[in-house]
């Protein structure tokens, strides 16, 4: 059992790389640091229209781990949440019911908008702490923008969404959206 243990972890370490205080500020002198910020900005300049390149059709009913691009227009049903996690709920079918959840941030869960791209792989950073940075600075910038559109859209109201998810899961697929708009 013990010896099972030891092998789990070394398998685990296995695709670490550790480094010492001193040699991430020489790492980080050097200039070999990746510009964070510019991917980040690259990425934004594309992501609308890759998005919406990508996006297929919302289903609800979806299942699987992989990150999709989706199409969806409802009827919002609500906006709810506080200053930091606000979200609207889409109904697509009909029925008055949520089918979808529209993060509008500011705080966004997830790496939906970064993995739907699919421009960057963890292996174009220096450690996962950048990846994970590079993804919040999509959300950040992304939600941040539609946001603002959000708030003209009432209960009631049509709306077309483009934007990213992962299926599966309890409850109705939370979307990180990157245009919402009045639908007709």
């Amino acid at each position: 059992m013990k010896a099972a243990a030891i092998l789990i972890s070394l398998v685990l370490v296995a695709g670490c790389r550790l480094e010492t205080r001193e040699e991430a500020a020489r790492h980080a002198a050097s200039g070999q640091s990746v510009d964070i910020e510019g991917m980040a900005a690259e990425a934004l300049r594309a992501l609308p229209t890759a998005i919406a390149e990508k996006a297929t059709l919302f289903d609800p009913q979806g299942k699987g781990d992989t990150v999709r691009a989706v199409r969806l227009t409802g009827t919002a049903l609500a906006v709810t949440g506080g200053e930091r996690a606000r979200s609207m709920t889409i109904d697509t079918d009909g029925d008055g019911s949520a089918d979808a959840i529209l993060q509008l941030g500011p705080v966004v869960r997830g790496t939906a908008l970064r993995d739907a791209l699919g421009t960057r792989t963890f292996n174009d950073f220096d450690s996962q702490i950048d990846y994970a940075r590079y993804a919040r600075l999509i959300n950040d910038q992304a939600v941040g923008q539609v946001r603002d559109a959000a708030k003209a859209i009432a209960p009631g109201a049509s709306v077309a969404v483009i934007g990213a998810y992962v299926p599966g899961g309890d409850g109705p697929p939370v979307v990180t959206p990157v245009t919402i708009q009045p639908a007709p």
